[in-house]
């Protein structure tokens, strides 16, 4: 995270044809929005699933957890809230667990695409991110194995957590530090210690460990390559995510806008895309720059994708999003200061993304408690996000054993009963046109008004194809709009001009209505006609109303 921190419906209504083969996602540089083969522009609205400690993969054939679970029922619970993406932590230490340049986990690696493909079975796409924070549990952190960090010769008055004036004991059982202590700290300190700071400089510098990093997405774009490519498999991916949240080396060089990235970063982000396109020469790749330049308010120094220019239809940039006015409980302690800062987030996001060109996801944000301040920041944001098109994924789903965080429990979108913060969920349960066969050139626009009686979504494109993709054009648009928290009672699509489009809600297989998944088939006649998509409540809605 942060600094500072269905399924049987879909067997009986044939609209939305999800589960049918495996999907990869393009991009449209002119608009620098994510395609689908088929011609359609996508929106991604996504959570985090990253799992931190041993065994790195959610549970998934066991009962529900409010913390540790992706089960049938949770991915079930994803699709009736909008969920079309999660990223899936997939662990370099899981995938490399054993010596430096050794065997992969290769049950591992099975394992995580299987999951992958149960979530494409509900038509919910899988970005995959090797995470780190803190870089491994030898500092506190998770990410890589222990002997994978290159710290040099390092002083014993140098070794980790110094100068940082905390203790960290080292556990008797593990030899690593004791996580109890780790967790009393807030974990992107630790960053400021010697050591990490020497470990960063290894990932950077260290060509050993550098072809190690390079193998793990050697061999997990190979796997979800290859299922990405079979059409048995019902895979939808997303895209690759090189690494999460990388610190500049030295820490110090942060001061001086866009070092990390042109000196520490693109060096390294050209061998692992490199990796990737050996094996999965298609596959949308996604790189995040540092992870202060956010903090600094300063501009991405990267001018360009590691693929170059030319590559900008299959690689974008990542980058989080955070109000970092948080107490320990994860709430926002400020909202209006909050708010205000938010703009200014916006404003280096845009410019970052312009920038460097390519695709371009939220791929954090949120990671607050479960006030109706903390609500309302996240629907600040995600109003942002909707005014320019832009993907995103909230930090986080559950806790996920989160030992690098605020607060692992209350961040989530569960309660400790075990039910879903209301107040919270329903703000990524916002309504958005999931797909739109908007032609090139003319981007969908939409905004949705969270706040109003009728909670109407407005959408508006030229009918058309996005994009220049290999499949049979597709003329038909998705819409999602909550009957849980925004559409009590039902809802209502009007197309304009009439005749332009036919409109079909999804019902649930077990006669409990409607899903909140509505397409639009627009006929043939209607390409190159601009048309307004409303989805409105039929009745008032209150402010916190939801089905009970």
């Amino acid at each position: 995270m942060g600094w500072g921190s269905c399924l049987a419906a879909l067997a009986c209504v044939g609209l939305l044809r999800f589960a049918e083969a495996a999907i990869s996602a393009a991009v449209d540089p002119s608009s620098q929005s994510f395609v689908l083969p088929d011609g359609r522009t996508a929106v991604f609205h996504g959570l985090n699933a990253v799992y931190k400690l041993p065994p790195y993969i959610p549970c998934w054939d066991c009962g529900f957890d409010p913390q540790l679970s992706l089960n049938q029922g949770d991915i079930k619970t994803l699709r009736s809230w909008g969920v079309t993406a999660i990223r899936l932590g997939v662990m370099v230490e899981a995938v490399l667990p054993q010596a430096l340049l050794g065997e992969v986990n290769d049950t591992y690696v099975a394992a995580v695409v299987q999951l992958a493909e149960r979530l494409g079975e509900a038509g919910i796409y899988t970005l995959v991110d090797a995470h780190q924070d803190v870089l491994s549990r030898s500092f506190c952190g998770e990410g890589f194995p222990e002997f994978a960090v290159s710290t040099g010769n390092l002083s014993q008055w140098e070794k980790f957590p110094s100068p940082l004036p905390v203790r960290i004991d080292t556990d008797p059982t593990t030899g690593l530090p004791n996580l109890t202590q780790c967790q009393e700290v807030e974990f992107a300190l630790f960053n400021g210690a010697f050591e990490v700071g020497a470990a960063w400089g290894g990932l950077y510098n260290n060509m050993t460990v550098r072809s190690y990093f390079a193998k793990h997405w050697s061999a997990v774009s190979q796997a979800f390559g290859k299922a990405a490519s079979s059409q048995e498999s019902p895979l939808k991916l997303l895209g690759y995510e090189l690494l999460n949240e990388p610190v500049p080396y030295p820490i110090t060089s942060a001061l001086e806008q866009g070092y990390g990235d042109r000196v520490n970063l693109q060096p390294l982000y050209d061998q692992l895309y490199a990796a990737v396109r050996r094996q999965d020469n298609s596959t949308v790749v996604l790189y995040e720059p540092s992870v202060t330049n956010m903090l600094l308010g300063q501009v991405s120094g990267f001018k360009s994708g590691p693929g170059g220019r030319t590559d900008d239809d299959r690689q974008g940039m990542a980058l989080h999003l955070y109000c970092n006015a948080l107490n320990a409980s994860g709430d926002v302690v400020n909202v209006t200061d909050c708010e205000s800062s938010l703009d200014g987030l916006f404003d280096l996001a845009s410019s970052s993304f312009a920038t460097a060109g390519g695709g371009r996801m939220i791929t954090e944000f949120g990671a607050v408690g479960g006030s109706a301040g903390d609500a309302a920041t996240l629907s600040s944001v995600l109003d942002r996000a909707d005014e320019s098109g832009v993907s995103w994924a909230y930090w986080t789903f559950k806790g996920f054993n989160d030992i690098t965080t605020v607060n692992s429990v209350t961040e989530s979108l569960f309660g400790t009963d075990g039910e879903p913060q209301p107040l919270k969920a329903a703000a990524p349960a916002r309504s958005y046109p999931h797909l739109v066969p908007a032609a090139l050139g003319a981007p969908c626009r939409f905004r949705f008004s969270h706040s109003s009686p009728l909670r109407e979504l407005v959408v508006e494109y030229t009918v058309g194809r996005a994009g220049p993709g290999a499949g049979a054009a597709s003329l038909t648009a998705v819409l999602f709009g909550s009957p849980t928290y925004h559409y009590v009672g039902g809802a209502n699509v009007t197309v304009l001009p009439p005749g332009a489009g036919v409109v079909h809600m999804e019902q649930a297989a077990d006669g409990s209505g409607w899903t909140g998944w509505v397409t639009v088939e627009h006929p043939q006649a209607s390409v190159g006609v601009p048309v307004r998509l409303t989805l409105q409540a039929l009745t008032p809605q209150n402010a916190t109303q939801a089905a009970p």
